[in-house]
């Protein structure tokens, strides 16, 4: 027979394996706050939804590959010229206008992936794109910018170096 204590525990043991075996980063489990939980089965289930948003916020800070490519303020890159309405402006209204990526970290992501205002840490391995390396914010969209693509933003008029920069790879890991 299964005391009155260990059946209340039962249902939060089960959680932390169910959790425990869905990913490989054994260590976001010293950041789960699980005290409390041994009190009664309809308290865990009450805190359920903070041990998987806690779950969540700590795995999703892992570093994962993406695709990066580059752009600037010329036609080629937004489709308008200085004088247009919204020429320098992002989706989130942010002025890129007299900037380059030094002044200001602001990079295009997927807003089905990442909300406006999300910080991500970019780690290139390549010796020659590392000086882009840094915490930038999502404050743009792009059309060609889908899944785990970014678009860099370099600067007002970077054509020739967004030409060089190609397409490359990089570390992305969310900030906040």
């Amino acid at each position: 027979m299964i005391s009155k204590s260990t059946k209340n525990k039962i249902p939060i043991l089960l959680i932390f394996f169910i959790l425990i075996s869905f990913t490989s980063d054994k260590e976001i489990f010293n950041k789960i706050e699980f005290k409390n939980f041994t009190k009664s089965t309809s308290k865990i289930s009450r805190q359920l939804p903070r041990i998987i948003t806690t779950f969540i916020s700590n795995t999703s800070r892992k570093y994962e590959i993406f695709k990066i490519t580059a752009y600037d303020l010329n036609y080629e890159s937004c489709q308008k010229s200085p004088g247009d309405v919204g020429y320098g402006m992002t989706r989130y209204g942010i002025n890129l206008t007299g900037h380059d990526y030094k002044s200001i970290q602001v990079i295009a992501g997927d807003p089905q992936l990442f909300s406006f205002g999300t910080e991500i840490e970019i780690k290139f391995e390549d010796d020659w794109r590392q000086k882009y390396n840094g915490i930038y914010m999502i404050g743009d969209t792009g059309g060609g910018v889908k899944g785990n693509h970014f678009d860099l933003f370099l600067g007002e008029n970077f054509r020739s170096e967004c030409y060089d920069f190609g397409i490359g790879y990089a570390k992305i890991r969310v900030i906040k």
